[in-house]
C-alpha cells in the first residue's frame, strides 16, 4: 500500500518554491518603486535626506516583503488545508463542489494514486448515481 507522505512533501516543496518566488518578485518590484519614487518624485519627498534612493528603496522593499509575507502565509495555509481535507475525505469536496472534485481527482489519478474513502463502508461520491434527498 502506498502512503501519501511523499506526495504531500512534494506538494509542500513546490508550493514553498512558488511562494518564495512570489516574495522575491514583490520585494524587487517594491525596491524599484522606492528608488524611482526617490529619484523621479517631487524633491520635497527627499529634501535633506542623504542617499535618498537607497533609503527609500530599502524601506519600500521591507514594507513590500512584510505585506507579501502575510498574503503568502494565507496561500500556504489554504493549500495545506485543502490537501489535508482531501486526504482525509475526498467525498466531502465531491458533495459540495463537484467541479473542483473532478479536477483534483484527475490530478490525483494522474499521479498514480487512487481516490478512496477512508471509511471502509463509505462509497466514493458519484454524481451520475447520486440519489436525490427530497
Amino acid at each position: 500500500m502506498m502512503t501519501d507522505g511523499p506526495t504531500v512533501a512534494m506538494n509542500d516543496m513546490f508550493v514553498g518554491i512558488v511562494v518564495f518566488i512570489g516574495k522575491l518578485v514583490v520585494s524587487i518590484v517594491m525596491l524599484v518603486v522606492g528608488v524611482l519614487l526617490a529619484r523621479e518624485g517631487p524633491p520635497e519627498y527627499t529634501a535633506g535626506l542623504p542617499q535618498a534612493a537607497v533609503i527609500s528603496g530599502m524601506l519600500c522593499c521591507l514594507f513590500g516583503y512584510a505585506v507579501v509575507c502575510i498574503a503568502m502565509t494565507l496561500v500556504e495555509a489554504g493549500n495545506k488545508t485543502v490537501m489535508v481535507c482531501w486526504l482525509e475525505n475526498p467525498n466531502a469536496l465531491a458533495t459540495s463542489h463537484q467541479g473542483e472534485f473532478d479536477k483534483m481527482k484527475s490530478i490525483w489519478v494522474g499521479l498514480g494514486r487512487d481516490v478512496r474513502a477512508k471509511d471502509r463502508d463509505a462509497k466514493l461520491y458519484d454524481k451520475d448515481n447520486a440519489e436525490d434527498s427530497d
